[in-house]
């Protein structure tokens, strides 16, 4: 699905909404393009806002009244510390993820009654994604910027993913895995 349309979203949520209970959203998409903000284009910056927050914003308006109705729900995006740290060349990526603190408070604030929590796992180096289509000077650079020399396991996001689906005392909280990264 195409996460920058509504339209999209919204007829996959139709499609499944009678099926859905226990529902636990979490949105992992990215949209990132390098670009000094003099030199970045309106289409850019507007997917980076897209993809994401607004794809947050709308998964959460049409899964929302399905967690009220069942009176639980999870909600899990996934931003990232670079994202959050600022970093040359990625203003519309880390306006978008700063963006993403706000509307988990919200949530949070606004569904905690409905049993719905709302959290963000801000994420450090990860041997996936974003990180592999770094030049390898970056990534060596990245690397070495945490204590331990070393990416993350993948499975430290998946306890946390678990953790926070369990826990309905977590909510409108920013979990960091980086490894204490320091750029």
């Amino acid at each position: 699905m195409d996460l920058s349309s509504e339209e999209e979203i919204k007829k996959y949520i139709n499609n499944l909404k009678n099926n859905l209970s226990n529902v636990v959203l979490i949105n992992f998409a990215a949209f990132k393009k390098d670009f000094l903000i003099n030199d970045i284009k309106s289409q850019d910056l507007e997917q980076a806002f897209k993809v994401n927050i607004f794809s947050n914003f709308l998964l959460m308006k049409y899964l929302g009244p399905i967690m009220i109705n069942n009176k639980w729900g999870r909600v899990i995006h996934i931003s990232s510390e670079k994202g959050i740290r600022g970093s040359i060349g990625a203003s519309a990526y880390c306006a978008s993820k700063a963006g993403l603190n706000g509307l988990n408070r919200s949530i949070a604030k606004e569904y905690a009654r409905f049993g719905v929590t709302s959290n963000i796992i801000n994420l450090g180096y990860f041997d996936s994604g974003l990180f592999r289509k770094l030049p390898e000077k970056l990534k060596k650079e990245y690397i070495e910027s945490i204590p331990t020399k070393k990416l993350g396991d993948p499975n430290n996001i998946f306890n946390c993913i678990s953790f926070l689906i369990e826990s309905d005392f977590t909510n409108g909280s920013v979990i960091t895995i980086d490894g204490c990264m320091s750029s």
